[in-house]
C-alpha cells in the first residue's frame, strides 16, 4: 500500500511541477522574472507569516489550517501595518520589523520539532501534493482572466481585452506608490482621492516594488491574482477541513471556486444579461467571473474574509470545548476584522456588529477577559483607521452612509429585479397597493433585494446546503458562534442594501452589500458534498477508489468545458480597446521620460479609451471618463471646475489669450494631440514638442510655465 501511495505521490508531483512551469510560461515569465516574482512574494509575506505560523502552533494542529491562517494574517497586517507607518514617514521600521521578524521566524522554524500530531505519513504529505495540483490546474483555467493584451503583429497593434475598470484601479497603486496617502485622483488632476477602500491597491503597490517590477498593470493582474489564487485555495481547503473533519470534502470547496466555475444557461427567459441573473448553479456569473473580471477590491477582500471564517471556526471550536482561548487568534482576527474597512467597507459594516456581539456573548458564558480585550483590539483598530478615513486629504461626502430608500429595486433599474418571475410580482404587488407609491416602493424594495439574493446570488444549490448545515444539531452545536457570525452577515447584508443609501453613490456600498452574500455561505459547499457522500454511501457502499474515479472525472470534464468556453471566446474576440504603433509608443515614453507627478491633457483620453493614461503610463489625466462617480462628485462640491467644458474649449479656440487663461487654469504639465483631432491653436509659445510619431500623428507638447513663456 505505501509503496502505491509513493508511486501516485510522484505522479501528482511531476505533474504538479509540469501545469506549473506550464502556467508561468503562458504568462510570459522569463527564468529570472519567475525568480524575482517567487522571492519578492516570500520576503512581503514571509515575516509575519512565519511569525503567525510558530505562534499559533499550540492551538492549530493541522499545518495545512495553519499555514493558510498565517498566509491571511499576513496579506492583511502587512498592508496595514506598512500604510500605518508610511502615513507618518516611518517605513524604515517596517522593513526593519520585517528582518527581524524574518529571522527570528527561519530560526524557530529550524528549531521546531514535530509533534505527535504533525507527523507526516507518506499519504498525508500527498494530499499537500494534490492541493498544489488543484491549484495549478486553476491557473490554468483563470488564464483568460489575466491576459489584459492581445498582440496583433500584421497590424502592429495592442488590443486591450479584459475590463476596463482594471487600468483604473492600476491608476490608483501608480498614485499610492507616490503618494500612500493618495492626494488626488488619477483621473481628475487635483481632486482629492475617495475615502474608500485602497488596502487591496496599497498590496499590489507593494507587490510592484518588492519583485521589482515597474509595469503594475502586470503587477495587478498577474502577480496579485496569482497569489489571491494561492491564498483563497488553501483558505477554502482548510475552512472546509475545519467544519467536516474531512479532507475530500475541503477538496471539493476548493474545487467549485475556480475548477467547476463554468456557465450555466439563463433560465426563466431572463435576456441581455452579463452576471447575476437566475440558473441552476450561478457562481460563475453570480460570483467568480464578476469579481475577477470587474472587482480587483472585493476579490482581495476574500482573502481576508476567509481568514476571518477560519479564526471564527478555530474560536467557535474552543467554545464549545470549553477551552482556554488564545489571545493571540482572537486578537489577529479582531485586526482582519478592522482592516475590512480599507480593504472591503462592505465586509466591514456587516462584520463587526456581528463580532462585537459574539465577543460578548462568549465573555458572558464563560467569564474569559479574552473576548473582552479582543473585541477593545477591533474597536481601537477601526477607530484609528476610520479617524484616517476622515482626513480632509479625501474627497468630501465619499464616506457618509444613512438610512433612506435608494431606489435599487426599481423596476427596470440596475439588476436587483432580474430574479424569476419579478415582473409579474411588481404588477402584482401594483395592483394590490395602488396609489401610495411610498409604501409600494419599501415594499418592493424588500422583496426585490430578497428574492434576488435568494435565486439569482446565493442560488438553490449554495441554498439547499444551507438549510441542510442549519438543521444539523450537531453543526449548530460545535459551531455555534460560527453559525451565528454567517446568518448575522446574510441577514444584516440584506437589510444594510434595503435600509442604507449614500448622497455621493447609491450603488457602490448599499446595492454591492448583495454581492458579497454568496462569499459568506460559499465555503459551506464542503458540508454538502460530506452529506451528499454519505448519502448515496448508504445506498451504493463504493469503495474509496471508486469515489477518487467519480471526483476526477467531475473534475476533468468542468475543467474541458471551461477550457471550451474560453477558447471561444478567444476565437470570437473582436471587441477591446486598440492601440496602435504610435500610440504604444507614446504611451511608453510618458511613462519613462516624463515625471511621476506629470498631469497630461488630452482630448482624445477625454471620452474614448478611459483610465488609459492612469493604467499604462502611471500618470494623471486633467479629466478622463467624465459623468463617473468622482466627476459627479467634484462638480456637486465645485460646479465652476467644469473640466469637459475647458477642455472643449481648448480644442475648440484659435484664440491665443483664451488658448493660454485655460491652459493656465488646468495645471497640466503635459499635453496630448492626435492628428484626428487636432488644436485651432497653431503655433503657440507655452508648447514645447518632445515626442512625436512619424508623421505626427501624435505629439506630446510640454506645457511651459508662466515664467517660461
Amino acid at each position: 500500500m505505501n509503496h502505491i501511495i509513493y508511486k501516485l505521490r510522484q505522479i501528482v508531483i511531476l505533474s504538479s511541477l509540469l501545469l506549473l512551469i506550464s502556467y508561468f510560461y503562458f504568462m510570459d515569465f522569463d527564468f529570472v522574472e519567475f525568480i524575482y516574482f517567487t522571492v519578492g512574494i516570500l520576503l512581503l509575506w514571509g515575516p509575519i507569516g512565519l511569525a503567525v505560523f510558530n505562534l499559533t502552533k499550540k492551538y492549530i494542529s493541522d499545518r495545512v489550517v495553519r499555514l493558510a491562517f498565517s498566509l491571511s494574517a499576513s496579506y492583511t497586517l502587512t498592508t496595514m501595518i506598512y500604510f500605518s507607518l508610511a502615513i507618518f514617514d516611518l517605513q524604515s521600521l517596517f522593513y526593519l520589523a520585517q528582518i527581524i521578524l524574518l529571522v527570528w521566524g527561519i530560526v524557530g522554524w529550524n528549531r521546531k520539532k514535530l509533534g505527535p500530531n504533525e507527523q507526516l505519513r507518506n499519504s498525508e504529505g500527498m494530499w499537500g501534493w494534490v492541493i498544489i495540483l488543484l491549484i495549478a490546474i486553476g491557473f490554468l483555467v483563470n488564464i483568460p482572466y489575466k491576459k489584459s493584451f492581445i498582440y496583433d503583429s500584421e497590424k502592429d497593434v495592442h488590443t486591450y481585452v479584459i475590463f476596463g475598470d482594471h487600468l483604473y484601479h492600476t491608476g490608483q497603486s501608480y498614485e499610492l506608490s507616490r503618494n500612500i496617502q493618495a492626494t488626488q485622483q488619477m483621473t481628475r488632476s487635483g481632486t482629492p482621492e475617495r475615502a474608500y477602500h485602497n488596502f487591496p491597491h496599497v498590496t499590489t503597490m507593494l507587490i510592484s516594488r518588492y519583485t521589482l517590477q515597474d509595469n503594475m498593470l502586470r503587477a495587478h493582474i498577474v502577480y496579485h491574482y496569482t497569489v489571491i489564487e494561492i491564498f483563497i485555495c488553501l483558505l477554502l481547503f482548510s475552512f472546509g477541513k475545519t467544519l467536516t473533519n474531512s479532507r475530500w470534502a475541503g477538496m471539493v470547496s476548493l474545487c467549485v471556486m475556480y475548477l467547476c466555475a463554468f456557465q450555466w444557461p439563463v433560465l426563466n427567459g431572463v435576456t441581455q444579461k452579463i452576471f447575476f441573473y437566475f440558473t441552476v448553479f450561478p457562481h460563475r456569473t453570480s460570483g467568480l467571473e464578476p469579481v475577477m473580471s470587474s472587482s480587483p477590491q472585493m476579490y482581495s477582500g476574500l482573502v481576508v474574509l476567509y481568514g476571518i471564517l477560519l479564526g471564527m471556526s478555530i474560536i467557535s471550536i474552543n467554545f464549545h470545548k470549553k477551552q482556554i482561548q488564545s489571545f493571540f487568534i482572537l486578537s489577529i482576527t479582531a485586526l482582519m476584522i478592522a482592516a475590512t474597512l480599507r480593504f472591503r467597507v462592505h465586509f466591514f459594516l456587516v462584520m463587526l456588529p456581528g463580532f462585537m456581539l459574539i465577543m460578548l456573548y462568549t465573555w458572558f458564558k464563560s467569564k474569559q477577559k479574552k473576548y473582552v480585550m479582543a473585541l477593545c483590539v477591533a474597536l481601537v483598530t477601526s477607530f484609528l483607521i476610520y479617524a484616517e478615513m476622515k482626513s480632509p486629504i479625501y474627497l468630501e461626502g465619499t464616506s457618509h452612509l444613512r438610512i433612506g430608500y435608494n431606489g435599487l429595486s426599481k423596476q427596470g433599474a440596475y439588476w436587483v429585479s432580474s430574479w424569476p418571475y419579478s415582473l409579474r410580482c411588481h404588477n402584482f404587488l401594483h395592483e394590490m397597493i395602488g396609489s401610495d407609491q411610498e409604501l409600494f416602493n419599501w415594499i418592493w424594495q424588500v422583496i426585490s433585494m430578497s428574492a434576488m439574493t435568494i435565486f439569482n446570488l446565493i442560488g438553490l444549490p449554495l441554498l439547499v446546503v444551507t438549510l441542510i448545515y442549519l438543521l444539523k444539531r450537531s453543526e449548530r452545536r460545535e459551531f455555534i458562534v460560527l453559525t451565528f457570525f454567517l446568518c448575522w452577515l446574510v441577514v444584516m447584508s440584506v437589510m444594510g442594501a434595503i435600509f442604507l443609501t449614500m448622497d455621493y453613490d447609491p450603488y457602490s456600498v448599499p446595492g454591492q452589500l448583495l454581492l458579497h452574500i454568496r462569499w459568506y455561505l460559499f465555503p459551506l459547499y464542503s458540508v454538502g458534498a460530506l452529506y451528499l457522500y454519505r448519502y448515496v454511501q448508504n445506498y451504493c457502499k463504493w469503495k474509496k477508489q471508486t469515489w477518487a474515479l467519480i471526483f476526477i472525472a467531475i473534475l476533468l470534464l468542468s475543467v474541458t468545458v471551461q477550457e471550451f468556453e474560453s477558447t471561444g471566446k478567444r476565437k470570437g474576440k473582436t471587441s477591446g480597446t486598440t492601440y496602435s504603433r504610435h500610440e504604444w509608443d507614446m504611451l511608453n515614453y510618458l511613462k519613462k521620460n516624463t515625471d511621476m507627478n506629470s498631469v497630461i491633457l488630452s482630448y482624445e483620453y477625454l471620452h474614448s479609451k478611459p483610465y488609459t493614461l492612469p493604467g499604462l503610463a502611471g500618470r494623471a489625466c486633467y479629466l478622463t471618463a467624465p459623468g463617473d462617480t468622482v466627476d459627479t462628485q467634484s462638480l456637486k462640491l465645485n460646479p465652476n471646475d467644469d473640466r469637459v467644458k475647458n477642455v472643449n474649449v481648448l480644442w475648440g479656440t484659435s484664440s491665443e489669450t483664451i488658448f493660454r487663461e485655460k491652459l493656465f487654469d488646468t495645471k497640466a504639465t503635459h499635453l496630448i494631440e492626435f492628428s484626428n483631432h487636432p488644436l485651432k491653436i497653431g503655433h503657440c509659445e507655452m508648447l514645447k514638442k518632445i515626442w512625436g510619431s512619424p508623421k505626427d500623428e501624435v505629439i506630446i507638447w510640454e506645457i511651459r510655465q508662466a515664467d517660461d513663456v
